[in-house]
């Protein structure tokens, strides 16, 4: 289990997971990146969306999207649309862009998921 902390809260990500992150990350430096594995293995949260954004990019979208769900899961993940509404008082403590990036992961897919991820995202 790799640990990534972010303002005090602790992410685990699969073992499995997190080296395939880190065997691409491995192919991100040679284009200019060349932080990258360094920043994933400090654990940086914006490291570990900036893998899982590339492995979309280049056809990997279930590991990316295996990890925008464990940096946007919150713990709040049903279909009650309702404790979104501001009046409810939801305080979303999951990853936002990882949200965002589900949501349009999920658009073509899985719309009624798709808005759940929207949804937390806001």
């Amino acid at each position: 289990i790799a640990v990534f902390v972010d303002s005090g809260q602790a992410l685990h990500l699969d073992e499995d997971l997190y080296n395939r992150a880190l065997a691409h990350a491995g192919t991100l430096e040679p284009h200019g990146n060349n932080r990258i594995t360094e920043r994933l293995q400090q654990g940086e949260i914006e490291a570990l969306y900036e893998v899982a954004k590339s492995m979309n990019d280049s056809g990997d979208k279930l590991s990316s999207v295996l990890i925008w769900h464990a940096l946007a899961d919150d713990g709040s993940e049903g279909t009650d649309y309702e404790s979104y509404d501001e009046a409810e008082g939801y305080d979303y403590t999951g990853h936002v862009p990882s949200a965002l990036s589900l949501g349009f992961s999920y658009y073509e897919v899985d719309k009624p998921r798709s808005l759940h991820y929207f949804l937390m995202a806001t």
